[in-house]
């Protein structure tokens, strides 16, 4: 891949101390990322405006509530992480699409940002299978993804951890 950091080296200290955040800019390798979640759709940076009583964890429930008293609609898309010269990482994640056909994300972020990277979904977050109560919100359940940025056996070693987990939880979800 071009611009991958393929010969980093870090320690585990220096792996463990870096801080996954929203990335700055729409890099080539989030464009390629993207384009393995969701072809043909477009990264964009969307303002955060957490509203009154919006849980943490909880955004298709927040989005839901809020549609009911606010109108609008609810987008589901990937919510985009980066952990710098290490890996790239998509949560499923929703956001509320207002009246004037705004994106806004009006649940609270772990990090407090004021902006985030959001990935629209129209064809692969479709909910059109088995359901199940996920943060209160009865829908499918969908794995985190990830994507290294280099060739580290650490970083390769927590992709494979976070996979096998999100499989766990979505194994365990659908057997409840």
């Amino acid at each position: 891949r071009p611009g991958a950091t393929e010969g980093i080296q870090m320690t585990p200290y220096e792996l463990f101390d870096s801080k996954i955040t929203t990335p700055k800019i729409v890099s080539d390798s989030i464009n390629t990322f993207c384009g393995t979640l969701e072809e043909g759709s477009t990264p964009t940076f969307v303002d955060v405006h957490p509203v009154p009583g919006a849980k943490f964890c909880r955004c298709y429930a927040n989005v839901q509530k809020h549609i009911q008293t606010h109108g609008g609609s609810m987008q589901l898309g990937w919510y985009l992480f980066e952990c710098p010269a290490m890996y790239l990482e998509a949560i499923p994640h929703a956001v509320w699409r207002n009246p004037a056909g705004e994106l806004v994300d009006i649940t609270p972020t772990e990090m407090g940002e004021r902006t985030v990277l959001f990935l629209p979904s129209y064809t692969k977050l479709v909910f059109d299978g088995p359901t199940y109560d996920v943060n209160g919100f009865v829908g499918q359940v969908f794995p985190t993804r990830h994507m290294p940025l280099c060739g580290s056996f650490i970083v390769k070693l927590i992709i494979e951890c976070e996979t096998r987990l999100g499989a766990l939880m979505v194994a365990c979800q659908s057997t409840s």
